[in-house]
C-alpha cells in the first residue's frame, strides 16, 4: 500500500478546488469592485492607441474568485476602448494549478461564465514568478490587482513555539514576523511601482490585524486559530501526536 500523499498548498489542487472552496476570498474581492472599477475609470485610457492594455491578477490561484471582477474590468475598458487589445496576465506560484485557471479562463468550467466568451480582443496569459520579485518589464503593467494574498511572508523568519499561525505569536517571536512582513512588503511595493506605467492603477485588498486586534477567523466570539491550536493540543496532550 503506498503512502498518502499531503497537499500542502490548497492552490495545487486540481480541478479548479480552490475557488470552490473558498467563497470568503470571492466575498471579498467581489466587495472590492467598486473599489477597483473606480480606479479604473480614474485612469486615462486612450481608445486610438495600438498598445495592448495590460492587466494583472496577482495570486490568481485558478482565477475563479476574480472572475465576476475580471468581467466586469474588461467590460468598463471595452466600453472606453471598443478596438484596443487587452492583456490579462494571472500571476502565482510554479505549484499553482493553470490548468484549471485556463479551463476556467476559456470557458470550459460549466459553471462559470468566463469574460472571453463576451468580448473579443482579450489576451490571457500566466506568470508562475512569485510577487516578491519582478514579474513585468518596467513601465508595463497599467492595471494591477491581488486579493487576500500578499499577506504571505517570501520565508518564516522562525517557528511560532506555542501557536499554529503567526496571529498567535508573541514577544521576539512576534517582532521577527512583524519586521519580514515590513520589508515583505516594501519589496512588494518596489516591484509593481518599476512595473507600472505612470497614470497606471494598483489596488491591493490583504488580510490584516485591526487595531482591535481583530482578523481573519477572529471577528468577535471564537477565535478560529485559538480553536485549532487548542484541538492540536489536545492530540499531543492524549499522544496521538508528538510535540514536534
Amino acid at each position: 500500500m503506498s503512502e498518502p500523499t499531503i497537499q500542502s498548498t490548497i492552490s495545487m489542487w486540481g480541478s479548479g478546488d480552490y475557488s470552490l472552496h473558498t467563497k470568503g476570498a470571492k466575498d471579498v474581492i467581489d466587495n472590492a469592485s467598486d473599489l477597483v472599477l473606480s480606479a479604473l475609470e480614474d485612469m486615462d485610457v486612450d481608445p486610438n492607441d495600438e498598445r495592448p492594455l495590460q492587466l494583472a491578477d496577482f495570486a490568481a490561484a485558478d482565477g475563479g474568485t476574480s472572475i465576476d471582477l475580471m468581467r466586469a474590468m474588461v467590460g468598463k475598458l471595452r466600453g472606453r476602448a471598443p478596438t484596443r487589445p487587452i492583456r490579462v496576465c494571472y500571476t502565482d506560484l510554479p505549484s499553482n494549478d493553470y490548468s484549471a485557471l485556463f479551463q476556467l479562463v476559456h470557458g470550459l468550467k460549466p459553471a462559470v461564465k468566463s469574460y472571453m466568451q463576451e468580448f473579443d480582443g482579450v489576451y490571457p496569459f500566466a506568470s508562475a514568478t512569485s510577487f516578491f520579485e519582478r514579474i513585468f518589464p518596467d513601465q508595463q503593467l497599467d492595471f494591477g490587482f491581488s486579493a487576500t494574498a500578499m499577506h504571505w511572508l517570501s520565508e518564516m523568519p522562525c517557528d511560532v513555539s506555542d501557536h499554529i499561525h503567526s496571529v498567535g505569536a508573541s514577544g521576539r517571536e512576534r517582532e521577527l514576523i512583524r519586521q519580514r512582513a515590513a520589508h515583505d512588503w516594501e519589496d512588494i511595493l518596489a516591484c509593481r511601482a518599476k512595473e507600472l506605467r505612470s497614470g497606471g492603477r494598483m489596488v491591493m485588498v490583504n488580510l490584516a490585524v485591526d487595531d482591535a486586534g481583530q482578523h481573519m477567523g477572529n471577528t468577535g466570539g471564537v477565535n478560529m486559530f485559538d480553536t485549532m491550536t487548542m484541538l492540536w493540543r489536545r492530540l499531543v496532550d492524549a499522544g496521538r501526536i508528538t510535540e514536534a
